[in-house]
């Protein structure tokens, strides 16, 4: 039961983050990035506000309890609060720097150089979510991860265009791919920190901490800026508001959902939610190479099935051998052939 709640969650999350990917697309465009997310986060934090409040007034309680998994030595001889306080701090830190490299590869590198390393995050959470929580998934659920990470490849195979090595060859001279693949590195090291959080106080008291540190965080770089920090207000309220309700509701389902199942599959379906955002990007942006993305996308549903349903190894093999199989020819189809410009 537990775990099916978790899936529900997850998905969800996967849902309302596809709908945030068109709000902030929409709230972003013509307006100074660095100010837009800013806006964006203290909307999100406002329903960080509201939910924690709501999180009292109906009798919920504020606790904060020690990691179980440091040594016992250390846990007794540092308050629970404190070592609460300095993994929020390593971790609203990390996040800020991976959005600073993240709006840094959208200013310098192709698109389709840089976005496919986002995808490794699920594949890196196998090992980091091991490392960090002990989460061991079974194979089954690993070859679903690796076929959602191979499904999001496929969607941006203009990556290979450079042959079978292209992205590798973009790590060496192209800055944007290494900030973007920094990106994902960091991404596999705080989402397990935000479960560490989460069980250690609960999924809204956890929100509500880390949506004020980011924004305090965040805060320093758009200040520096010489842009209106009101501009973004004016020439995009709605979609302002709307991103930030739905980043907010994003991620409060996320970290619930971290209660029930392993931060990789949490993480992976969320990922897999691409799927709604090209549909989105299809019919409301009209963007181009949606043939490519729904190919990518038929092969992520393969890897999202191993993962929701009870299914046996044999079977988990012999849907990931014709899956693969085709994701590689696509792949292999791709290189050498002269890239197609994103629209949107």
């Amino acid at each position: 039961m537990a775990y099916s709640t978790g899936l529900f969650l997850a998905s969800a999350t996967s849902v309302v983050n596809a709908l945030a990917d068109v709000s902030r697309k929409k709230a972003i465009a013509g307006n100074d990035l660095f100010a837009a997310a800013f806006w964006v986060r203290l909307i999100a934090t406002a329903v960080f506000a509201i939910a924690f409040l709501w999180h009292l007034c109906t009798g919920g309680s504020i606790y904060i309890r020690g990691d179980g998994q440091l040594p016992w030595a250390l846990a007794q001889s540092i308050p629970a609060i404190v070592i609460f306080f300095l993994y929020l701090l390593l971790d609203t830190g990390l996040v800020a720097i991976s959005i600073l490299l993240y709006y840094r590869a959208l200013q310098i590198s192709d698109l389709s150089l840089s976005i496919p390393f986002l995808s490794f995050t699920p594949a890196m959470l196998v090992i980091t979510g091991s490392l960090l929580l002990h989460e061991v998934p079974g194979p089954e659920k690993v070859i679903g991860v690796g076929l959602v990470v191979l499904g999001s490849l496929v969607m941006t195979r203009n990556a290979f265009r450079f042959g079978l090595l292209g992205p590798v060859k973009a790590l060496f001279r192209d800055q944007g791919s290494r900030c973007m693949l920094g990106v994902a590195f960091i991404l596999s090291i705080t989402n397990p920190i935000d479960k560490k959080l989460v069980i250690m106080s609960d999924p809204i008291t956890y929100a509500f901490a880390y949506g004020m540190m980011l924004l305090c965080i965040l805060a320093l770089p758009a200040a520096r800026k010489k842009t209106s920090w009101t501009a973004p207000l004016q020439i995009a309220p709605v979609w302002l508001l709307l991103a930030g309700i739905l980043d907010g509701s994003d991620l409060l389902l996320q970290f619930t959902s971290h209660k029930f199942i392993a931060v990789v599959i949490t993480i992976t379906l969320k990922r897999a939610g691409v799927v709604l955002s090209v549909l989105c990007g299809w019919l409301i942006f009209r963007e181009k190479q949606i043939g490519d993305r729904l190919l990518g996308s038929a092969v992520m549903l393969f890897g999202v099935s191993m993962i929701y349903l009870p299914l046996s190894m044999r079977t988990c093999v012999l849907i990931a051998i014709p899956s693969v199989g085709v994701a590689l020819l696509l792949i292999m189809q791709a290189t050498g052939r002269r890239p197609i410009a994103d629209v949107s």
